[in-house]
């Protein structure tokens, strides 16, 4: 995607406007950059347009096109994290019920006939 490996996309931001706006849309992107500088700090991220991203060789449609290959993944995965939750939530509920009628019996056992 980049035209330096070094470097990878840290946010992408569209900025779209209403039907009335006559702005046109905009785009920002922030570039992360690899690696450490001489002090062993990271390097920060750099803030740019999308202009100046595609003058240094950044491939925006194939970027929106990552950036959506991604959610979607992640969108397609949460019905089965619901479905861990809810398995999880199932398995606690069993086990409070376990320990409530383990002291219900308990109570119950210690009254005085």
């Amino acid at each position: 995607m980049p035209a330096n490996d070094n470097f990878y996309i840290e946010e992408f931001l569209y900025r779209g406007r209403r039907r009335d706006d006559d702005r046109p849309t905009g785009w920002h992107v922030i570039i992360g950059v690899e690696g450490t500088d001489p002090l062993g700090r990271n390097y920060p991220p750099m803030g740019i347009m999308a202009a100046e991203a595609i003058e240094k060789g950044w491939d925006i449609p194939q970027v929106i096109a990552e950036i959506n290959t991604e959610v979607l993944a992640d969108l397609e995965n949460e019905p089965a994290k619901v479905l861990d939750l809810q398995a999880s939530l199932n398995a606690k509920e069993a086990e409070l019920n376990a320990i409530r009628i383990a002291m219900e019996t308990a109570v119950a056992g210690a009254r005085p006939d």
